[in-house]
């Protein structure tokens, strides 16, 4: 049982990594909370970090019912999510976001409203995510009966391995980009951005090929 345990997670682990990248991500996260106290820095890596796991838990475990009740396809998730990241990459390439990101945090509000949106969902776990563990999820219905509780076990600990690479990528992204200095942050930052821009058209095409195929 440990064994089919260990292939789940791995398997969970290695599909959701990389559509993740929390490394790639890490810059995106600074740029739109900059102006943050650390202790704000420190308090929006764990929550992000925390509703990124429960957001793709749910869509492993859940995903595939509720998208089927509501008669959605997953093209339709990527289309919107597309649009949304495409939205935030061109708001991140043409505004200050410093000042206003000081402004908020001021208060302290705005930065926490942002922690699940944007910064969660569709930064961090956009709609490629939420296909990818919908597909993992599916899986459970191929194995025995017997191996079920198995595999969900093993790809709920992949889902927490990726959540915890989240957390340490965002934590201690000061610490790397301070030795850059405010140039090369600034530069990083604006290349991040235009990655994400390109990763939300490229989300948006995704979904739109799929519907363009099905007519």
């Amino acid at each position: 049982m440990l064994k089919g345990i260990e292939l789940a997670a791995v398997y969970s682990f290695m599909a959701l990594l990389p559509i993740v990248n929390p490394v790639g991500t890490a810059p995106i996260f600074l740029a739109m909370i900059a102006g943050a106290s650390p202790q704000q820095h420190r308090q929006l890596a764990w929550r992000v970090s925390l509703y990124a796991f429960v957001l793709l838990v749910a869509s492993t475990l859940l995903g595939g019912v509720i998208i089927r009740f509501f008669g959605i396809q997953i093209a339709h998730v990527e289309i919107a999510g597309g649009l949304i990241v495409f939205h935030t990459a061109w708001q991140m390439l043409n505004e200050t976001r410093g000042s206003e990101a000081s402004t908020e945090a001021g208060e302290g509000k705005g930065l926490e409203e942002m922690a699940f949106f944007p910064l969660t969902l569709p930064i961090t776990a956009g709609p490629g995510c939420i296909a990818v563990a919908i597909a993992v999820g599916s899986r459970a219905a191929h194995p025995p009966l017997r191996a079920v509780p198995e595999h969900y076990l093993g790809t709920l600990a992949g889902v927490l391995g990726v959540a915890l690479a989240v957390w340490l990528c965002f934590r201690f992204a000061t610490t790397v980009f301070d030795k850059l200095g405010r140039t090369g942050t600034t530069v990083v930052t604006k290349l991040s951005a235009f990655v994400l821009l390109a990763i939300g058209v490229e989300i948006f095409w995704s979904g739109l090929a799929q519907l363009i195929k099905a007519l």
